[in-house]
């Protein structure tokens, strides 16, 4: 779970928090996936963020518990097998550099785009 929470932390934090939910939950999705990925420290440059939090900040201690449910919520979605096969994101829209057929899932209030692995 701490690794989730410094990833998201460090990837999402000021995001809405349906976006923290889908950003975990490509981390967990990876978690259990049968596809052989790259260490997350390499896919995920929020885990290369220090996780500083001013605990006096109630901002901050605010965003810090958000991102904590987040990833709580989004590793039941995971075990739940709902969107499991949503792997990727980044913020600039390019697909991902994966032999897989990659489908892209973009709203208009996120910041990033997902995509998921196509059947």
């Amino acid at each position: 779970m701490a690794e989730c929470i410094r990833m998201v932390w460090g990837e999402a934090r000021g995001c809405n928090y349906e976006e923290m939910i889908m950003v975990a939950l490509v981390y967990w999705n990876r978690e259990k996936s049968n596809i052989r990925f790259n260490k997350p420290e390499k896919d995920f440059l929020g885990l290369q963020q220090n996780l500083m939090l001013n605990a006096d900040n109630e901002i901050q201690k605010k965003a810090f518990f958000d991102v904590v449910r987040a990833c709580e919520h989004a590793k039941k979605l995971s075990e739940n097998n709902e969107d499991d096969n949503i792997l990727f994101f980044n913020l600039h829209g390019n697909k991902p550099k994966t032999k897989y057929k990659t489908q892209a899932i973009k709203k208009d209030n996120f910041a990033h785009t997902f995509f998921r692995i196509k059947n």
